[in-house]
């Protein structure tokens, strides 16, 4: 490889391809068969003609296999398809077209309408999204070529706090029809650049304003130290990235609310800025960005003894501890450096690839860059064309396999305890089927009912895989049937507690009631 910069080197091999398979289509060695595995998407029970119904819609995409593409869901969800990816069941490489298939399931009222749960043999899971994506050519199903994967980009959850050490999940359906996740990767670690010109700098406009207006609460300083931030020499740097963004306006909260508390606690005339949490990411860009947030973190659960009982005066600011636990969670994610996109090659074109090639990058090298370069396309495009403030926060990671994936968090809460919940549907008699799914309310979590033999359904204990619930929490549990082309629906909200004996009637509705019956679920 042409890498002269040997650390960079040394770069690429330990991290930056670490999760690629060491297979690679560069060898002229004759194709072997393959088995390629039946991907459902929909699983051919008595309820399939209902979940079609309410499922989010299917969407289909076709493209040459010899060429890089990208697919953008209607959901936010980002595809970057590395050219020759695809193989028959014969192992040979296709040629042609490929039509590729995908089913966005991002909110938890999808997950319902899916009938998709949040479980992983018996430990529940936290769900960030789940995605279906199945690929065919000449109407046969293909699978991936052993050095190729999909770099996918799943919106981020607005406002949720699940997003430390999250993973990724193959989905399999079982007999009765319930889908089980079963763990096969992590999320991709390392972060693709966007520029400064780009980059949401959050209050700096309302800053410069007041910074001359009111000198005793430091203002001038803050926009100062904010501008610090806008260095052109960060350009390529952790700083500038999504994820930093979003740490960014972290940084601005905590270190003014540190400044507040400091400036009563030493009882100062004027508030001094505390700059602390600018300073240990500005001058640590040689580290990787989860050692940043890991110094932040310490500094501020330090900080927070030495202001023990000042933070109580102010009604109006965030406590310590809030963005302690924050930067925890930064500092959880273990995100690295940058993914090195290379200036002398025009990545836009059709033969960027041969071109990278002819430089001395591997195949897989070249798909990570390119994918990368295709993402810091869509962030730019995006922030062109709608206001600044989106959240464009994503979950990145690569697959080497299609099918249903989802990007969960193991549910890992200590008060969390054993938790008997029994469900009756007073007019089960009345239906062929029934579909079950209790959901606990701000967790993103799901489990699906299984009928027992006293025709109850049941979500945990001796006759369902046992998993522990949060006692306390609001949940909703929901029924839905089909009958005589008609939907219906039953719901009943209660707190979980470790006996529950439910009773639902299932009542006629329509697709559209059963929608509304499920807008704000979460």
């Amino acid at each position: 490889m042409k890498i002269k910069n040997l650390l960079f080197a040394a770069l690429i091999s330990s991290t930056f391809f670490s999760c690629s398979n060491d297979a690679s289509n560069d060898d002229n060695t004759s194709p072997k068969p393959v088995v390629i595995e039946e991907r459902v998407a929909i699983p051919q029970t008595a309820a399939n003609e209902l979940i079609q119904q309410l499922k989010p819609k299917t969407q289909a995409f076709q493209f040459k296999a010899d060429t890089d593409y990208s697919i953008q869901g209607e959901a936010g969800t980002q595809i970057y398809i590395p050219q020759n990816s695809f193989i028959n069941k014969n192992g040979e490489l296709i040629k042609g077209e490929v039509k590729m298939e995908i089913i966005e399931v991002l909110s938890v009222a999808d997950f319902v309408k899916t009938n998709l749960q949040t479980r992983a043999g018996n430990q529940l899971l936290q769900s960030e999204g789940m995605i279906f994506i199945e690929a065919t050519a000449n109407g046969e199903s293909v699978a991936l070529a052993p050095d190729k994967k999909l770099q996918i980009d799943l919106p981020k959850i607005p406002n949720n706090d699940v997003a430390s050490d999250i993973r990724i999940f193959s989905g399999t359906y079982d007999d009765s029809g319930n889908v089980n996740w079963e763990e096969n990767s992590q999320l991709d670690k390392q972060m693709t650049a966007m520029p400064l010109d780009m980059f949401n700098y959050w209050r700096l406009d309302s800053i410069q304003y007041y910074k001359e207006k009111d000198e005793v609460h430091g203002y001038s300083h803050y926009y100062e130290n904010s501008l610090l931030f806008k260095q052109k020499k960060l350009e390529n740097t952790f700083i500038a990235t999504l994820e930093f963004e979003e740490r960014f306006k972290m940084i601005q909260e905590a270190e003014y609310t540190a400044s507040y508390y400091l400036w009563v606690d030493l009882d100062m005339d004027v508030m001094i800025l505390d700059s602390t949490l600018s300073t240990i990411y500005l001058n640590n860009l040689d580290k990787d960005l989860w050692y940043c947030d890991s110094l932040a973190y310490n500094y501020l659960n330090g900080l927070q003894s030495s202001i023990d009982g000042v933070e109580r005066l102010f009604d109006h600011l965030y406590p310590i501890p809030h963005f302690t636990a924050i930067f925890k969670r930064f500092y959880k994610e273990k995100l690295t450096t940058v993914i090195p996109i290379p200036t002398n090659i025009d990545l836009s074109k059709k033969d960027a690839h041969q071109e990278l090639k002819k430089q001395g990058y591997s195949n897989k090298e070249a798909d990570k860059i390119l994918g990368a370069y295709k993402r810091q396309q869509a962030i730019i495009n995006k922030r062109k064309d709608k206001e600044t403030t989106q959240n464009l926060a994503q979950n990145s990671f690569a697959v080497a396999k299609l099918g249903w994936i989802n990007c969960d968090l193991f549910y890992d809460d200590p008060n969390a305890k054993e938790a008997d919940i029994l469900l009756s549907i007073t007019n089960q008699q009345e239906h062929d089927f029934v579909i079950t799914n209790l959901i606990i309310h701000d967790q993103r979590m799901a489990l699906n009912g299984k009928l027992s033999e006293d025709s109850s359904y049941t979500f945990t204990g001796e006759k369902a895989p046992y998993t522990k619930l949060p006692i306390g929490k609001s949940a909703t549990v929901f029924a839905l049937s089909y009958k005589n082309g008609k939907p219906y629906i039953g719901k009943k909200e209660f707190t979980i507690s470790k006996k529950e004996n439910l009773e639902i009637d299932l009542v006629e509705s329509s697709v559209e009631e059963i929608n509304k019956a499920l807008e704000g679920i979460n």
